[in-house]
């Protein structure tokens, strides 16, 4: 039988795309909400929903006062990490998640657009998801210009590199955020590239390079990332609820 999950996607061009089509051959059905299209966000998840996952998007975490809904999201993300149902969020979703319980998100000093090593460290050891990389050096498709400045004691680092000491961390035993993004492709990323030029040349990156980059790591980044949603999809599945 399939587990449900709740999926925000906060823009039509960040779907769910490898991390969706992961958690739907894992047996994982999505339910997909809207907020920019004016789906409300309830304030905690529905009986039958067994894990939360929150795309990225081009808005910050802190943009309130522009996307009111945020807040509604961020609330939801609380309550579940409260009851410790499994959350993935993705880049603005890692932020969310880190905001929803505590956390700080800033500019980034340096613009993450384009493949980037970091490295998973020793803290994963023994993790569901990040376990099998610990104290390895992995790459993962990146684009972000905000970055998680500050967690609470009670969260833990799970990788990092120079440029954003967290790319993944955990809160509780199934919450999760990643500043990366699992999901994303070639033909994915080379939209997301087209449609904010302004945004890439800022990062000082060339359009045809960054394309080529994710194109030529494209095999790797989808042998890394799919177990690790594998792994997820195995804690909504044996989710039962407060």
């Amino acid at each position: 039988m399939a587990s449900t999950i709740l999926v925000i996607q906060h823009e039509d061009d960040g779907p769910p795309s490898w991390v969706g089509q992961w958690l739907n051959a894992s047996g994982v059905a999505l339910k997909v909400l809207y907020p920019f299209r004016g789906d409300k966000i309830p304030a905690a998840a529905p009986p039958h929903i067994a894990g939360l996952l929150v795309m990225g998007g081009s808005m910050g975490a802190n943009d309130d006062a522009v996307h009111p809904w945020l807040g509604d999201e961020r609330a939801l993300m609380a309550h579940c990490v409260e009851n410790d149902m499994p959350v993935l969020g993705i880049c603005l979703g890692g932020q969310m998640l880190a905001t929803a319980i505590g956390g700080v998100v800033t500019r980034a000093p340096v613009s993450e657009l384009g493949v980037y090593a970091f490295d998973v460290h020793g803290a994963a050891a023994g993790d569901p998801l990040f376990g099998p990389l610990a104290r390895t050096k992995v790459v993962a498709g990146q684009w972000h210009q905000d970055y998680i400045a500050a967690l609470p004691e009670h969260a833990t680092v799970l990788a990092g590199n120079a440029n954003c000491p967290v790319q993944a961390f955990r809160v509780g035993q199934n919450a999760y955020g990643v500043q990366f993004h699992p999901e994303v492709d070639r033909a994915l990323f080379s939209d997301w590239v087209d449609g904010a030029i302004e945004v890439v040349e800022e990062s000082g990156r060339g359009m045809e390079e960054v394309k080529v980059e994710v194109g030529s790591a494209q095999a790797q980044l989808h042998a890394t990332w799919k177990p690790i949603v594998q792994s997820w999809a195995r804690r909504v599945h044996s989710y039962r609820g407060s």
